[in-house]
């Protein structure tokens, strides 16, 4: 996602954690924010069709 944020003339800050990110949100008052919770594909995709009948 990077390079794409990066053509769009945005300078993307990266956050190690959530305090970090927070912490760097109060700074930086940024555009947009970009929450990645670290799932895995597969493991979104099977919790998705839990709700799918």
């Amino acid at each position: 996602m990077k390079p794409a944020v990066n053509a769009g003339g945005y300078d993307p800050k990266l956050a190690d954690g959530g305090q970090e990110g927070l912490l760097g949100i109060a700074l930086w008052s940024p555009d947009a924010v970009v929450i990645d919770f670290g799932l895995k594909i597969e493991a979104f995709h099977r919790s998705a069709n839990d709700y799918v009948e």
